[in-house]
């Protein structure tokens, strides 16, 4: 009788710790359900509230395209700020601040604060960008490069026999630069040359060689806008990204007459080999022999000719790269692009005849002579007649959270 209320205790015991564990278990899964619930639950709250401060950003991208009182202060009042707050954009208990701040003349910071409150959590995202507009009609006075910021040259060789040089913020020579320009070199902000380096021009304008110049709007140029002067309106050819890379693979030495129009990034790499008869422009980045892949075909050669009648030249709204995978650059027309232009050079061949025209204007090289010759006409037939420029942004990043 003894063994058997031993043996149901021991029983009794066993089944107690077995349905403690089973018990501690659940608890443990159900803890860990809810906790993945609302962490899933914040996770999809947070990722509604940065769509909801890039909601901020796009409509005051918005405004400043299409309504006249912030499009006239973005593009005239350097000092010019507003605000705009909506509430229960697109649920209730949500908001966005937007803030756009005028750094200079059509140039802006936009920061976008959005938050979404519930019973459940409270998220905060805030969201930045820097936008750009080129808003002169005219070019620059025999100007053959221009830059809206800076023009910075390392280890460059540059012959420039006629025109002037122009930056809106710095000119920069370093590290063994030597360049040498028939016309004058001026920056509204500073000429800085370093011990290594030489600066050669008629005159020095800058801060630290006073007078310093005005700013300069840049030029804008139509690419894209509903008006039959704009570029992609006046296009002998359109093509995508992936449909010009199929043409450039498909032969050679591609050849192209009049104005060719790509909607994307336009890639010359190692065994292409491409001559413009007229002018190439793009949406998006113009890379040139940018990469050493394939490494077993030859690097590729531009050529950009110019009838002495209609627009010549390399145009994109974004960035053009030559690279150091390049054999030979030859381009008789205006080089523009709205972001930056930056020239790689090793044992490369460039000349170029017409100007260029960039935000930020970048040369890198080991010495090779870079040639550049000043052409008025080649530079207001490429500019053409703007009645929009579009606004690009600079850079767009994601504060907090």
């Amino acid at each position: 009788m003894v063994k058997m209320n031993n043996q149901s205790g021991y029983v009794l015991a066993t089944i107690t710790i077995i349905i403690a564990v089973l018990f501690l278990m659940v608890f443990f899964f159900l803890e860990y359900i809810v906790t993945d619930s609302k962490l899933a639950y914040s996770q999809n709250i947070a990722t509604e509230t940065y769509y909801l401060a890039e909601a901020g950003i796009n409509e005051a991208l918005w405004k400043i395209k299409n309504d006249p009182t912030w499009q006239s202060n973005f593009q005239t009042d350097p000092n010019w700020s507003e605000s705009l707050l909506r509430n229960n954009p697109l649920s209730p208990n949500s908001h966005y601040l937007v803030t756009i701040e005028n750094t200079e003349l059509a140039e802006a910071e936009i920061t976008s604060i959005a938050v979404i409150d519930t019973s459940k959590a409270s998220t905060q995202r805030i969201v930045k960008t820097k936008v750009f507009q080129a808003i002169s009609t005219v070019p620059a006075p025999d100007v053959v490069l221009f830059t809206d910021n800076s023009m910075t040259f390392y280890g460059a060789l540059i012959n420039v026999d006629a025109g002037h040089l122009f930056a809106n913020n710095d000119i920069n020579a370093n590290f063994f630069s030597s360049v040498d320009v028939y016309g004058d070199a001026s920056a509204v902000d500073n000429i800085t040359v370093s011990w290594t380096s030489n600066l050669i021009a008629d005159k020095l304008y800058s801060i630290n060689y006073p007078p310093a110049p005005t700013a300069i709007s840049m030029p804008g140029i139509d690419f894209d806008s509903e008006s039959v002067n704009s570029y992609k309106n006046r296009a002998d050819h359109l093509y995508t990204s992936s449909q010009f890379d199929n043409l450039l693979d498909s032969t050679s030495h591609l050849i192209l007459n009049g104005i060719t129009y790509v909607t994307g990034n336009i890639d010359v790499e190692k065994g292409h080999n491409l001559t413009v008869n007229g002018m190439l422009i793009a949406d998006g980045n113009i890379n040139i022999g940018n990469n050493w892949w394939p490494f077993w075909k030859s690097n590729p050669n531009l050529y950009i000719n110019s009838d002495g009648t209609n627009p010549s030249g390399l145009l994109t709204k974004r960035k053009i790269t030559l690279g150091i995978f390049s054999d030979n650059i030859q381009i008789d027309g205006l080089v523009y692009a709205g972001e930056e232009i930056l020239i790689a050079a090793i044992f490369t061949d460039y000349g170029f005849n017409g100007g260029l025209y960039t935000r930020n204007l970048n040369v890198y090289e080991l010495w090779d002579q870079l040639n550049i010759t000043y052409d008025q006409a080649i530079i207001s037939r490429g500019l053409g007649i703007s009645e929009t420029s579009p606004i690009i942004n600079i850079e767009h990043w994601e504060e907090e959270y």
